[in-house]
């Protein structure tokens, strides 16, 4: 699953949003996430910008999106890659990647 390839520094707070035990590394925390039902849509949009894909479509078009992306640049970064990091190798596999992030990543020169 792709939630797996997410840090668990961007793992813990959407578990402790929940209400979730934010304790384990990222297969744990994603394991709790899956069990208590998933993202909401709120989660989902931030996690757009966190891996730089477009936030449009439904909730499974918006996870698949991410999902691809994890899977393509996740496995190249270390565990715990910076938000930085993800958005430069977004960048080199897809030049749009950049209209997608953050306001704070587009920000960071």
């Amino acid at each position: 699953k792709w939630w797996d390839r997410l840090p668990p520094r961007r793992l813990k707070p959407l578990c402790e949003e929940k209400g979730l035990s934010a304790s384990g590394n990222s297969q744990a925390l994603a394991g709790r996430l899956r069990e208590s039902g998933g993202l909401g849509w709120g989660q989902l949009e931030a996690l757009c910008e966190l891996v730089c894909v477009d936030k449009h479509g439904s909730t499974a078009e918006i996870a698949q999106r991410i999902g691809a992306r994890l899977r393509h640049i996740g496995a190249r970064l270390t565990a715990d890659y910076s938000d930085r990091e993800f958005l430069l190798a977004a960048m080199q596999e897809d030049g749009v990647a950049l209209q997608y992030a953050s306001q704070e990543l587009r920000a960071d020169r």
